[in-house]
């Protein structure tokens, strides 16, 4: 993982800390952030451990800065496609593809809010195709 990447990160989790109150940020949402990063910065973590740990950071930090979804959505994306390719075993590759399909919908869903409904719509389209691939009903 490359170091401005990781810097990236940790900005944004400041930069979320910073635009919200004390108030009305959460004893867990501080847990959930430290535990993330703690993930993230450890890079011999199983791919679906990563990948989960970036979408899962994107779905924090997008209230404080929207911005921030794409790219770790990115990183994510990247991490799941490398680890498809080693050719895991079925448990592995079907947690991949779910976590995927969270992954398309979390890019469509910044695109569907700055008005880009076409590329919206394409990235939900390709999360479905993945999560009927990885045969979740519940996911479809």
């Amino acid at each position: 993982m490359s170091r401005h990447f990781k810097y990236l990160v940790f900005i944004a989790c400041l930069l979320f800390i910073q635009n919200r109150s004390k108030a009305q940020f959460s004893e867990l949402e501080l847990k959930q952030l430290d535990t993330l990063n703690e993930l993230v910065s450890n890079p011999q973590n199983h791919d679906t451990i990563l990948a989960l740990a970036y979408l899962n950071l994107s779905e924090i930090l997008y209230v404080s800065n929207m911005d921030t979804m794409i790219p770790l959505c990115m990183k994510a994306k990247n991490i799941i496609d490398n680890g498809l390719k080693k050719n895991p075993g079925i448990q592995v590759e079907k947690a991949l593809l779910e976590i995927k399909s969270g992954v398309l919908n979390n890019i469509a869903f910044v695109h569907m809010n700055q008005g880009r409904v076409d590329t919206a719509l394409a990235y939900l389209i390709e999360a479905l195709a993945i999560i009927e691939k990885a045969g979740n009903k519940e996911g479809i």
